[in-house]
């Protein structure tokens, strides 16, 4: 912070795993420079603090110490640090499937005419008919995170839904939402 001999700096984030992980004894230096403009910025001064501490949840006070300056007698410190620490904890997916969490896989098919013509080749709906099994890059995806996400949903049914297409031809508008099977009571 410039031009200032009390500054508020602004709040910033650290990830646990940078400051030792579990290791709640690890010792952190936090060092303070006055900063100068050709780049030859002044040691305030050093001081020591544990992660123990920062996640005491207390305000923290620290002594900033400048050894070269230490020999004078009438020398305390050369500043001093205060700062409050908020503790975030930020669960992984794994957390969440070990806590209880069930998932629901459900389908949703993009029919909007963005997507090309099903009948050519270079639509994201077509399916070859040359092959046993068609596949396009709609039924890569669903294959790809279904295969992942199944084993994480409790009653492994899969209600798909399809939306932007006319369902009947005298239809004037397209369906914003209709089951894939033609039944929306049961759409798995």
């Amino acid at each position: 912070i410039k031009n200032s001999l009390n500054p508020i700096w602004p709040p910033f984030t650290i990830r646990k795993a940078q400051l030792g992980g579990d290791d709640s004894q690890k010792q952190i230096k936090v060092t303070c420079f006055d900063w100068d403009s050709d780049g030859s910025h002044d040691l305030i001064g050093v001081a020591y603090t544990k992660v123990e501490e920062l996640q005491s949840g207390q305000k923290l006070r620290w002594e900033l110490i400048n050894e070269k300056k230490k020999a004078k007698k009438s020398y305390r410190h050369s500043g001093v640090i205060e700062s409050r620490i908020d503790v975030v904890t930020e669960y992984s997916f794994f957390d969440y499937i070990v806590g209880g969490c069930q998932l629901n896989f459900t389908i949703g098919i993009d029919f909007t005419g963005s997507n090309g013509d099903p009948k050519q080749p270079n639509s994201l709906h077509y399916l070859d008919p040359s092959i046993p099994v068609p596949f396009n890059q709609y039924t890569e995806a669903l294959w790809a995170v279904g295969s992942v996400v199944q084993d994480y949903d409790t009653d492994k049914q899969f209600p798909a839904f399809g939306f932007g297409a006319k369902l009947n031809p005298s239809d004037r508008n397209a369906s914003h939402e209709f089951a894939l099977n033609g039944n929306p009571n049961n759409p798995y």
